[in-house]
């Protein structure tokens, strides 16, 4: 289509003023991930963009109406300038693990963005390699990775687990007899008729400042008896989600319950909710002897209050094979990371590194 014509946001200001425009054509091509809002983007810019990174977002309008976003930014390196999703290349210790991003674009118009995709990736020379992490398979940018990127680049493919996303069945009863396994079941009943066995909703700044809190204190905790640091170890990544939260919950998209027995609390379940889908994101959970599975327990819970929002779907989002998500559905759903450079002389050189150093694999 000759009447697409592309524009380019290159600063905070300019996304800040799409909100309305953005989460409109997000709502109308029904495409639902919290890491694909313009929220989730403002707020990682604020803590993670560096002065060196360049808000790259190339916009797609048909008749001055926005049919397509391709949320980018450009991340200079040591040695390469990376085109990567906005959410995505921060330092490993602070990250916050942004999954399931794309191009937002109405589905009759996937095949011209496509191609407009193409003569971009071919004619810019502002980066020298792409990264995208975490796509899924039904994604519009695996398609286009499969189907369209440029015949010269040599192209990384890694499957990197499965989403796992339960369907909300009419009642308690239907929605634990889809749980998949037999143990998560029986541990699901106990919860269900544990009288004791609590949720209480956060509804206010002041709940959300003591329930954020505990949520840091018991995974920290949780972490800390495997020998690991915590995600909110990272101060950085302790503040992205404070202001996100903070955002979201004034716009009634936060979802940030405590599981109580009597006055103790046993876990704090952090999620949001985006369209129809409630998102799993973050949580802390203690042991205690007399629930069978306090874990399982804030799963059912947050069932329920999906169903109480009449919400159609509950997003536990990536896992791997030997994840506990397992237990609560199977996934067909496959993620993927791409990288590939976008240089001929770079490609040669990384098919060369790969070819050399399997070669030494097979010698040791």
């Amino acid at each position: 289509m000759n009447n697409i014509h592309c524009s380019i946001i290159d600063n905070l200001t300019d996304l800040e003023t799409l909100k309305t425009s953005w989460e409109n054509l997000r709502r109308e091509s029904k495409q639902s991930s919290i890491c694909l809002s313009v929220d989730w983007m403002i707020v990682w810019c604020l803590h993670y963009l560096t002065p060196k990174d360049k808000i790259h977002i190339l916009l797609f309008r048909h008749n001055q109406k926005l049919i397509a976003i391709c949320p980018f930014y450009i991340k200079k390196g040591v040695l390469t300038r990376e085109l990567r999703f906005i959410g995505t290349g921060e330092p490993e210790e602070a990250e916050v693990a942004s999954e399931f991003q794309d191009i937002i674009v109405l589905p009759s118009f996937e095949e011209a963005i496509l191609k407009k995709l193409t003569v971009f990736m071919k004619e810019s020379k502002l980066f020298s390699k792409v990264c995208f992490d975490v796509v899924l398979k039904k994604s519009y940018i695996f398609n286009w990775l499969e189907n369209y990127q440029p015949n010269n680049w040599y192209l990384s493919k890694i499957n990197v687990g499965r989403r796992f996303i339960l369907p909300i069945e009419e009642n308690d009863t239907l929605q634990i007899q889809n749980f998949r396994s037999k143990t998560t079941r029986r541990h699901a009943r106990k919860a269900l008729h544990h009288e004791l066995l609590q949720y209480q909703l956060v509804q206010n700044n002041h709940e959300l400042q003591l329930a954020f809190q505990k949520l840091m204190q018991l995974h920290n905790k949780a972490w800390k008896k495997k020998g690991k640091k915590g995600a909110f170890e990272s101060q950085k990544f302790t503040n992205f989600h404070k202001d996100y939260c903070q955002t979201i919950l004034n716009e009634n998209r936060l979802l940030i319950f405590t599981v109580n027995l009597k006055q103790e609390v046993l876990a704090v379940f952090y999620g949001i909710i985006d369209h129809d889908t409630l998102f799993y994101y973050q949580s802390g959970i203690q042991y205690n002897k007399n629930v069978a599975s306090v874990g399982t327990a804030m799963h059912l819970f947050a069932t329920q209050i999906a169903r109480k929002e009449q919400l159609s779907h509950y997003d536990l989002m990536k896992g791997d094979t030997n994840s506990y998500k397992n237990n609560y559905q199977a996934s067909e759903v496959a993620c993927y990371t791409f990288s590939a450079h976008t240089y001929p002389v770079l490609n040669w050189l990384y098919k060369l590194h790969k070819v050399l150093r399997s070669g030494l694999l097979l010698f040791k």
